[in-house]
């Protein structure tokens, strides 16, 4: 707006998105051959030969700043046990932004949008076990694409995306307590390898009985459910057709469960 040159461009269109929040002009220029300062750095009082120049275009960039998440402990993972019954509210913390508008979304670790909630607190005990993410976003008027089936690259208009909080929903380990009995599968069961790309191994120790074996990824998508009577001290499952990720081994008895993460290569 004092004249100073920021860009010579050779023709519209021209895109400012990356010039960020600001006020600029643009200019059409009329000149004979042996013009001389037309260049970034200059400005306009700079140029000589000669020439005229246009009225301007004003270009008003308006923007918005993300915010910063955490929960109210300053956490950003979180591990719930899903599907005991028992709320699990997750309150968030929200420090900075700068848009006139603020929402939120939970996704899941590829960004496809699972739900749009109002506000915290958020309440996952019944989503099942499996990985998801919530974001805050800051925007201005026109926003589109948020709703639930798209993913976060849908979302269109003037929007900052915070930092996620990531939240771990499990139904067995040192946060779920049934109260029921020890649990015997944690003490027992063993999986390896942990990061594979053709099969993973299950070591039933001294295991006798009967369970219920179930896969799931990321997103809580079961990929696998078979029961299994324990007849052999390990067996070997192939994941090699399993897209690369991270999942999870669930084994479930009649009183207690467990679950082992794993990442496919």
């Amino acid at each position: 707006t004092v004249g100073n040159i920021l860009g010579v461009p050779p023709a519209p269109p021209f895109d400012l998105d990356g010039a960020g929040v600001g006020v600029c002009l643009i200019w059409n220029i009329q000149y004979e051959d042996g013009l001389t300062g037309l260049q970034m750095g200059n400005t306009v009082a700079d140029i000589m030969g000669c020439y005229v120049l246009s009225n301007p275009i004003t270009v008003i960039r308006d923007g918005v700043e993300s915010a910063t998440i955490a929960t109210d402990d300053g956490l950003t993972e979180v591990h719930i046990c899903a599907g005991d019954g028992n709320p699990d509210p997750i309150d968030v913390t929200v420090t900075g932004g700068s848009a006139q508008n603020m929402g939120y979304v939970i996704t899941d670790t590829l960004g496809e949008i699972l739900g749009v909630p109002a506000a915290p607190p958020f309440d996952l005990d019944g989503a099942g076990i499996g990985v998801c993410l919530i974001w805050n976003i800051q925007y201005a008027d026109g926003l589109e694409g948020v709703e639930v089936g798209n993913n976060v690259s849908d979302v269109t208009g003037c929007i900052a995306f915070s930092n996620t909080i990531t939240v771990v929903r499990d139904t067995s380990g040192s946060i779920c307590n049934s109260g029921i009995r020890d649990n015997i599968f944690s003490e027992s069961i063993s999986v390896y390898p942990t990061v594979t790309r053709d099969f993973i191994t299950i070591d039933f120790g001294q295991l006798v009985g009967q369970l219920t074996i179930s896969i799931f990824n990321a997103n809580g998508k079961e990929s696998l459910r078979e029961q299994y009577v324990i007849n052999q001290s390990s067996t070997s499952i192939s994941v090699s057709n399993y897209p690369s990720g991270v999942y999870y081994i669930n084994f479930r008895g009649d009183e207690t469960s467990h679950t082992i993460k794993w990442i496919k290569m």
